[in-house]
């Protein structure tokens, strides 16, 4: 199974909100600061289904969004950059686009995040999912940093909302 419990319960996020929540603005809308404890996921396990190391953690996630579509962060250790561009209206997530991690408390977070997506979930909340997955001949590396952000003070009246 790709999902444990918690991405579960997070993925509600994405489920929730309806398209027609999202105003026509697309990037506009969300461009801001927020902020919120997320969920931190990763396992590197061998073909044998030998974990080698395992993070679970609840840690707060800070991103701002620019109008243009660039992202930056910081949270667990990492810094992130990337950039946003909207989906077709009925998608099940507004944005989607390119995440970069570096510098991360755990090794397992840094890399590169090709299907990040992220939705209007109401007024004032980001519903955020950055998952990558990878194997080689010795194994694999599963990685999910997902939840639910809050506009900080003063991002609602960027929101275009």
């Amino acid at each position: 199974m790709r999902r444990t419990l918690l991405l579960a319960l997070a993925a509600g996020y994405f489920i929730t909100a309806s398209a027609s929540q999202v105003p026509a603005e697309g990037i506009r809308a969300l461009s801001g600061d927020w902020a919120g404890t997320v969920g931190w996921i990763a396992t590197q396990s061998l073909l044998t289904g030998n974990v080698l190391e395992r993070s679970n953690a609840s840690k707060p996630l800070q991103l701002a969004v620019s109008p243009s579509g660039a992202l930056s962060g910081t949270g667990f250790g990492c810094t992130f950059t990337g950039t946003l561009s909207p989906l077709p209206r009925g998608s099940r997530a507004t944005l989607r686009g390119d995440v970069t991690a570096s510098g991360c408390d755990q090794a397992l977070f840094d890399g590169d995040f090709l299907d990040v997506r992220v939705r209007l979930d109401g007024a004032s909340r980001l519903a955020i999912r950055l998952e990558r997955e990878s194997r080689d001949a010795q194994g694999s590396v599963r990685v999910a940093i997902e939840g639910g952000l809050r506009a900080s003070a003063g991002a609602a009246g960027s929101m275009g909302i």
